[in-house]
C-alpha cells in the first residue's frame, strides 16, 4: 500500500481515483507496487470479414471455452438470415483448422453454396501409430475399403494411386468439381510411362483407352476431408492465403481501437465495445466509397486518418 501511495506522488496523481486508474492501465507499475491483478475471464473474438476489401462484416464475442465450430455456424446463420445478399455474394469461406468440421463444410455448400477453404486438423493419430509406421510418413487410407484397389487418400484430401508394380505413390491430377454429381474428378497423370498401368486397370476392371484412369470422389465420402476445392490445389492455397487480411483487421482492432491492452470486464461490455469499433470501421469504409476513394477502405481505421 505504501508503495502505491509513493507512486501516486511520483506520478503526480491528484486523487486516489486517478491513482487507481493509472494502476489499472499500467501492469508494470501494478507489479512494482506489489499488487497482482484479478485474472479476467478469457474471451474470444470471432470475426467475419470481406478479405478483398478488408472490411468487417459481423462479429461475436464468446467465452474461450465456447465451441469454435458452433459459434461460426451460429454467426453465419444470423448474418445470412438478416442479409441474404451477403450469402449470394460470398463464394468462399476461409478459416483456420480450429473450424475444421464435416457438418460445417456440408452446411456451407448445401445451404449457401459457399466453398469451405478450411485447413484440416490432424486426427489420424491412431492410424499413424499402427503397424510400426514411420511417424514422419504421410498416412493414407483406401478410398474404397470394400474392394481391392490402388487408390488411397490422405487426411488433407489428396488422392493418390499406389502403383501395383513399383509400390510408388503418385498424386492424381485434379480435373475439377462436378457439381451435378457432387464429386471431385481426378485423372492419373502417369498413364504413358507407368509400368503398372495394365495391372492397375485390371484391378479396377476398367479400360482407359490410353488417357489415364479417371477417379471420381463423392464429397459425401467424408465432408471434412473432401471439399469442392481440394486442399492440394494451387487455387486452394491461394485462397487460403487471403486469411492474412483477417489478421490485419484484428491487428487494427487491437492497436488502433485499444483492445490489445484493455480493462473491459464482462461479456456484455466487451461485446458492446467490439460492435462499436466494427461500426466505426464500416462507417469509414462507407465514407471512402462515397468519396470515390475505395482504395482507402483498408487504411482508414480511425476518424482522423486520411
Amino acid at each position: 500500500m505504501w508503495r502505491a501511495l509513493i507512486a501516486g506522488v511520483v506520478f503526480q496523481q491528484a486523487s486516489v481515483a486517478l491513482l487507481l486508474r493509472e494502476l489499472s492501465r499500467n501492469p508494470a507499475l501494478l507489479d512494482l507496487c506489489g499488487f497482482h491483478p484479478v485474472p479476467r475471464k478469457a474471451r474470444r473474438r470471432h470475426l467475419l470479414a470481406d478479405t478483398t476489401h478488408e472490411v468487417p462484416v459481423a462479429a461475436m464475442v464468446t467465452k474461450a471455452s465456447a465451441s469454435e465450430v458452433r459459434t461460426l455456424d451460429g454467426l453465419l446463420s444470423r448474418t445470412f438470415d438478416e442479409t441474404p445478399e451477403l450469402a449470394e455474394r460470398c463464394t468462399d469461406l476461409c478459416a483456420d483448422r480450429g473450424y475444421d468440421s464435416g457438418p460445417l463444410n456440408g452446411r456451407l455448400m448445401d445451404t449457401w453454396g459457399i466453398r469451405p477453404v478450411i485447413d484440416t486438423r490432424k486426427m489420424w493419430r491412431e492410424e499413424k501409430a499402427q503397424g510400426g509406421r514411420d511417424r514422419k510418413a504421410t498416412v493414407t487410407q483406401p478410398l474404397d475399403p470394400e474392394k481391392a484397389d490402388t487408390i488411397v487418400f490422405t487426411e488433407r484430401g489428396e488422392v493418390r494411386c499406389v502403383c501395383p508394380a513399383t509400390d510408388t505413390e503418385r498424386p492424381l491430377a485434379f480435373h475439377g468439381f462436378e457439381a451435378d454429381r457432387g464429386c471431385l474428378k481426378y485423372r492419373c497423370p502417369a498413364a504413358a510411362d507407368c509400368t503398372g498401368r495394365a495391372a492397375c486397370e485390371a484391378i479396377a476392371r476398367c479400360r482407359t483407352k490410353g488417357h489415364g484412369r479417371i477417379v471420381r470422389v463423392l464429397l459425401d465420402r467424408d465432408r471434412r476431408i473432401f471439399t469442392p476445392m481440394p486442399r492440394s490445389s494451387l487455387t486452394w492455397q491461394r485462397r487460403y492465403r487471403s486469411r492474412s487480411a483477417l489478421e490485419r483487421i484484428n491487428s487494427r482492432l487491437d492497436q488502433n481501437f485499444g483492445f490489445e491492452h484493455h480493462t473491459i470486464r464482462g461479456l456484455r461490455k466487451m461485446t458492446s465495445r467490439v460492435n462499436l469499433a466494427l461500426v466505426v470501421m464500416m462507417a469509414l469504409a462507407v465514407v471512402s466509397v462515397e468519396e470515390r476513394q475505395p482504395h482507402l477502405m483498408r487504411s482508414r481505421v480511425l476518424p482522423d486518418t486520411g
